[in-house]
């Protein structure tokens, strides 16, 4: 009896000891969920391909998606649309020898034209089992590009060059014929052998050509032989081993066509032998040479192979409601594994992602069947003393140790030391949220009841020695415990600050001092709740508390603080009034974690201002506040906030740049993205960093995350025209002439000036974290990062030629330095083309040419009405001097010859005083006469009195000279300055003053007039000139030749006016002159 107890308890060790070398301390695979809220056309997932660009394809229930990592592209069956899927139940996709691929649907095959960006179909168009012979199970293309599929209707080879279908149907006996109608899958080897899983058996054909099948039907009784009916997949593994996935488990195939072997894998009780069920629908190879099985009701199955052991090594990813980042689904129809090594897993709830690289973060946490894990999950304080151990306090579960070399190895085997209520000496509560060391080697523990304090190295049963409020400690309720640089001890509690000055060997030696918030002091402790206590670089201490940070000024009586708090309207004071940690890097800088982000403290000096400069979700935080601050040996330091883990550059930060060099959360492995405050240490030898949290304790080495080596491959995948997607062939003007993915060069005309383009790195580990930036050349060269945008819009960009590149980096921040590029032709609108300006510059020569003949043809009219005039001129010039001759000759001669006359008769009549008189007063007359006329005539002549204000003056002047001594008043009226600039020509003036010169002679000798008034007077564009008195009067009809009216009205004519003559025998008389404005010759 004894005997068979010790081997059910070795028994059980042996299986505690398994699970924990497999599941306790493995990282637990973390799997990204992708389904109908993520834009997937359907949750249920039949088939997966990545094609040659890099984009994953999802085959679904209802439809066929194309994902990019940032959305799914749904293609789907459109009714009147021959170039859509024939059906959107899609049941395979595999690809062709070209770079493309074909879709096998449950009515119809399709093959996908990426250029185009559509399907041409291929529907058997036998009107017999139509439904059966276009039901497509499974396919491949052979080396001479036929396409062979499989439906319920048999086996199908379809030539697409000629359109030859060729068909084999079940029959068990004849060379040609297959084992069922029922054809799941088709697999053509590297040797060119064409393999046919049906629902009954296997068939295997040498000769893809002219096919005679060796057919091998299940056979439970017989060694090495095929024990299922259903064969559902084929698959060639990288070393060129054949494997079936079958309803009866997993199967392994050699030997050659004629003669095969089959090993089976079965699910069994130990589940790392065999599968995790029997039912497996599809395969699919590993990155490490292994498998990945779709199952079944039995999750995905990894299975791997020990090099140079036998067998296999099943490991099972299961779906658990308790994990929300488990499997999504047992039933798994589908798997993928793609060109990075990333695993596809298609489910009937969807599509499951894993990285099987991400284990970077080691995940410690209770198992309930092991005593040696951690008591609990709880994870709230964290040490690593001067040997090396690390020190793990917990919520409920007290304080536990891993000694260092236990640490080094990673056997997790961890001691604990929880409270005992018998054992004084035992820690003081279970409830533990800090652990510290002090300069004399002894180890504080500070908990939800007292501070207790332990020698190390740790020889034996701990013996702790407690300080609690029976010993005068401030509240139960401790925070942390620091040693300063002095020796002095500061607690910080729930509620007050205690100073202890003691020494742990000689306890009954005590000084204690407490110091708490006073609202009638500004310069008193800031708040009774004290988190953090640090010292500084100058040897300051420093408080973050609930509400504010202080800095101790001096300890005496009740302490002086200076304190800080957050000031809406100060731009550099602290960010938040709850302060969880204040942390003093290895350059002596000084940061707080509080609950808007991480502050950094800039302080000159020890009596120099503070300075706060705040850091949070705007520089990239994934939440808002934080817990933890720890560095790492590199200088780093690591956050840890409500939304996961930060790797921080501070030197980068304060220099103004991006310091966020990287973030982390659950999907990464952490317990969690919420941490414990304060629950972070760094192991100063290895370097590597813990940090605590409600779900365990996570260990990782910083230099290793960054494990994502593959620079992502940038593709275009979307167009948009005024914020409308387009697509290739739709709607007016389209400018796509194929795929965008596929499209290298775009031209735009002038009216398509609001447009921009998405695209996608097609990185899929954590595509969220991926980060574009683009240049538009031709407009700028600089590259402008755009986070974690992807997509770009311009606006009214100038007509001509640019070339758009956009890099990516990947969530590891690996940059692709090779970026996709598309060139782009902005065409001018017509009037702006080059053969608008040739029109233009044909115009305008036109123009100038024209202008030119113009000017010229201006410039010779110009030139002949100058010579015109000048001919005018002179002819008139002429004119006037025969004019001016012929008057002169005739008044010089009229005159001459009555002085002649005159002196004649005088001399006869020089005997007769009083004749000679007479005849010497009319020779006298005459004389004066000739000198007056002479005078006018050379008046006339004179260009410098060319104007009719002058002209007017002298009117004036005669007349005021003519009635001089008479009894007739003269006057003059109208003359202005404007009348200067009324030029008149020679004869005009001549007539003009002869005319009114007769007038005024005629007005003297007839009228008998009191008054004769001249006037001028000038509207628009007439002149009048007029000469009017108060005389006799007399009867214009009846004296139209008198008084020399018909000689006036001649001089009138003569310069182009009118004379009018208003006279009444009694009423005066009025001679008036109208004419034209004379204007510059």
């Amino acid at each position: 009896m004894a005997s068979k107890f010790r081997y059910r308890l070795l028994f059980a060790w042996l299986f505690i000891l398994l699970a924990r070398s497999w599941e306790c301390y493995s990282q637990e695979p973390v799997f990204t969920h992708y389904n109908e809220r993520n834009g997937l056309s359907h949750n249920t997932i039949t088939a997966l391909y990545q094609d040659e660009t890099g984009f994953i394809w999802v085959g679904t229930a209802e439809g066929l998606n194309r994902f990019d990592g940032n959305a799914f592209r749904v293609y789907r069956q459109v009714a009147g649309d021959s170039s859509s899927l024939s059906n959107s139940y899609i049941r395979c996709i595999f690809p062709d020898n070209e770079g493309s691929f074909w879709v096998g649907t449950q009515s119809g095959l399709n093959h996908y034209d990426p250029v185009r960006d559509c399907f041409t179909r291929h529907l058997n168009p036998d009107p017999t089992l139509r439904e059966a012979k276009n039901y497509i199970l499974g396919g491949t293309v052979d080396q001479k590009g036929r396409v062979w599929y499989g439906t319920y209707d048999g086996l199908y080879r379809l030539d697409t060059g000629t359109g030859k279908l060729d068909h084999w149907g079940e029959d068990h006996t004849a060379p040609e014929g297959i084992n069922s109608n029922a054809v799941w899958e088709v697999l053509q080897d590297r040797h060119g052998n064409i393999w046919v899983g049906t629902s009954n058996g296997l068939c295997v054909a040498a000769d893809a050509g002219q096919p005679e099948f060796f057919k091998y039907f299940p056979d439970a009784g017989q060694d090495g032989a095929l024990r299922s009916t259903r064969v559902f997949d084929l698959m060639e593994n990288s070393d060129g081993s054949i494997w079936l996935a079958t309803r009866d488990g997993l199967a392994s195939v050699s030997g050659r066509p004629e003669d095969l072997r089959f090993e089976h894998y079965f699910s069994t009780n130990s589940s790392q032998a065999g599968p995790s069920v029997n039912f497996i629908w599809r395969l699919a190879p590993s990155a490490n040479g292994g498998l990945l099985l779709a199952t079944y009701e039995g999750g995905m199955d990894e299975v791997s192979f020990a090099e140079g052991k036998p067998g296999a090594h099943f490991a099972h990813h299961r779906h658990n409601e308790k994990q929300p980042a488990s499997l999504a689904s047992d039933e798994v129809n589908c798997v993928l594994t793609d060109r990075n090594g990333m695993w596809w897993i298609g489910t009937a709830a969807g599509l499951d992602f894993r990285d099987p690289a991400n284990t970077r973060f080691q995940l410690l946490r209770n198992y309930p069947e092991d005593p040696l894990s951690l008591r609990k999950s709880h994870v709230q304080a964290l040490h690593i003393d001067r040997n090396g151990d690390l020190w793990v306090g917990t919520r409920g579960a007290g304080l536990q140790r891993l000694p260092a070399e236990k640490l080094a190895t990673g056997e997790y085997e961890f001691e604990s030391f929880p409270h005992n209520p018998a054992d004084p000496h035992s820690l003081s509560h279970n409830d533990v949220f800090n652990i510290s060391e002090d300069s004399h080697g002894y180890l504080w523990v500070s908990t939800y009841d007292g501070v207790n304090y332990l020698p190390l190295p740790l020889e034996g049963p701990p013996r702790f020695q407690r300080f609690t409020t029976a010993d005068g400690l401030a509240h139960k309720y401790v925070n942390q415990v620091l040693q300063r640089q002095n020796g002095d001890y500061w607690i910080a509690t729930y509620g007050r600050m205690n100073l202890l000055r003691f020494h742990p060997a000689q306890p009954g030696n005590m000084e204690l001092a407490e110091y708490n918030m006073d609202l009638e002091r500004d310069d008193a402790l800031v708040n009774a709740t004290t988190h953090s206590v640090t010292e500084d670089r100058f040897g300051q201490l420093w408080i973050g508390t609930f509400n504010g940070i202080s800095k101790l000024l001096s300890e005496a009586g009740a302490g002086t603080f200076e304190n800080y708090l957050h000031q809406p309207e100060v731009a550099n004071s602290l960010s938040n009034n709850y302060v969880s940690q204040v942390f003093c890097d290895s350059k002596g800088r000084l940061w707080a974690a509080t609950n808007s982000g991480l502050d950094f403290l800039e302080q000159t000096s020890a009596s120099a201002p503070v300075s706060f400069h705040h850091f949070g979700m705007a520089q990239g935080f994934p939440g808002e506040a934080v817990q933890s601050i720890v560095e790492d040996k590199a200088g780093r330091l690591w956050l840890s906030t409500s939304g996961g883990l930060v790797c921080f550059d501070p030197e980068v930060a304060l220099a103004g740049g991006d310091a966020v060099l990287a973030v982390f959360d659950y999907r990464d492995g952490l317990q969690g993205n919420l941490f414990s405050e304060r629950a972070a240490v760094l192991h100063p030898q290895s370097g590597q960093l813990f940090f605590g949290g409600a779900k365990g304790l996570n260990i990782f080495r910083p230099d290793s995350l960054w494990q994502n080596p593959f620079a992502p491959k940038v593709v275009f995948t979307g167009f948009h025209l005024f914020n409308e997607a387009v697509l290739p062939g739709t709607g007016e003007e389209n400018p796509l002439d194929s795929a965008i993915t596929r499209l290298r060069h775009i031209t735009l005309n002038h009216r398509q000036n609001v447009f921009g383009f998405s695209f996608a790195a097609l990185s899929y580990s954590q595509p969220e974290k991926n980060r574009y930036a683009y240049r538009m050349m031709g407009f700028d060269e600089r590259w402008h990062h755009l986070g974690h945008e992807n997509a770009v819009s311009f606006t009214n960009l100038s007509p001509g030629d640019y070339r758009l590149e956009v890099k990516a980096a990947n969530s590891a921040g690996l940059w692709n330095e090779v970026p996709a590029a598309l060139d782009i032709t902005i065409l001018p609108p017509p009037w702006l083309t080059w053969w608008a300006m040739l029109l233009y510059g044909l115009a305008m020569a036109g123009a100038l040419y024209g202008f030119y003949r113009s000017r010229l043809a201006r410039r010779i009219r110009m030139v002949e009405q100058q010579a015109r005039l000048e001919q005018a001129r002179l002819e008139e010039r002429e004119a006037l001097r025969r004019q001016n001759a012929a008057d002169f000759h005739d008044e010089l001669g009229h005159r001459l010859t009555k002085v002649s006359l005159y002196l004649e008769l005088a001399e006869r009549q020089k005997e007769n005083e009083s004749l000679f008189s007479a005849y010497l007063q009319k020779i006298k007359k005459q004389t004066a006469g000739l000198s007056a006329g002479i005078r006018d005539l050379i008046w006339t002549l004179d260009p410098e009195s060319d104007n009719l204000f002058d002209c007017a003056v002298r009117l004036q002047e005669f007349g005021e000279s003519l009635f001089d001594g008479t009894e007739t008043a003269f006057s003059c009226a109208g003359l202005s300055d404007r009348h200067r600039s009324v030029t008149l020509a020679p004869n005009q003036r001549k007539h003009l003053l002869l005319l009114f010169k007769e007038a005024m002679n005629n007005a003297l000798k007839y009228a008998g007039a009191s008054q004769c008034r001249l006037s001028l007077s000038t509207e628009e564009e007439l002149l009048t000139v007029s000469l009017s008195d108060n005389g006799v009067g007399f009867d214009p009809a009846a004296q139209a030749s008198g008084y020399g009216l018909g000689n006036m009205k001649a001089r009138a004519e003569k310069i182009g006016g009118k004379l009018n003559i208003d006279s009444r025998p009694g009423r005066g008389t009025t001679i008036s002159l109208r004419m034209q404005m004379p204007r510059m010759g």
